[in-house]
């Protein structure tokens, strides 16, 4: 299966987006490309296997899920490259739309 003008045209009026010719063709040997990879990926077996490749063959050691003691929030904040209070100062991830 390969990406055509068509796909490109079409996936972009569905995104409300606008491409250039340049960008058109661009698109399409990029997505070809990755299309390529993915065959390639399709040719290996990936069934699951029932034995571990490790070959010990020894458990895991678990610990007990318990909190432990940690530090306090004055030790915790001594650290801070900027602080409010009792509280970090970092910066906004989220942004406003225009």
């Amino acid at each position: 299966m390969a990406i055509t003008r068509q796909d490109i045209d079409r996936l972009s009026k569905l995104a409300r987006l606008e491409f250039s010719e340049q960008e058109k063709a661009a698109l399409i040997q990029q997505l070809n490309r990755i299309l390529g990879y993915m065959e390639k990926i399709d040719e290996l077996d990936l069934l699951p296997r029932t034995e571990l490749d490790c070959e010990s063959g020894e458990a895991t050691p678990l610990r007990e899920d318990r909190a432990t003691a940690g530090l306090s929030a004055k030790e915790t904040l001594l650290n801070a490259s900027k602080r409010h209070g009792d509280f970090f100062i970092v910066p906004r991830v989220v942004r406003k739309s225009p």
